[in-house]
């Protein structure tokens, strides 16, 4: 997993933090440090369940192709039984 913040200075995504998982790890994520990546580094399949703590309002994307954001909202979709995201 990458973590990065926003540099203003920059204008860019700045990398502040590598960390790589082993089987049967887990981690704890804090929005406030800023954004983060899932990379997975192995040849196989890898899951990332992911619980929070409070219901999300919505959430900011980081294109890089474009290097912009888009802010997202969460809703329910019957038809896959799952969240999805919408601009």
């Amino acid at each position: 997993q990458n973590q990065y913040v926003w540099s203003e200075l920059k204008g860019e995504m700045e990398l502040i933090q590598k960390v790589i998982f082993s089987k049967g790890s887990f981690t704890y994520e804090n929005d406030y440090i800023g954004f983060h990546k899932g990379i997975n580094t192995n040849n196989g399949r890898s899951i990332a369940l992911v619980f929070y703590a409070s219901p999300v309002r919505k959430t900011k994307v980081f294109n890089e192709s474009t290097g912009d954001f888009a802010e997202y909202l969460p809703y329910y979709d019957l038809r896959f039984d799952r969240t999805m995201f919408r601009q």
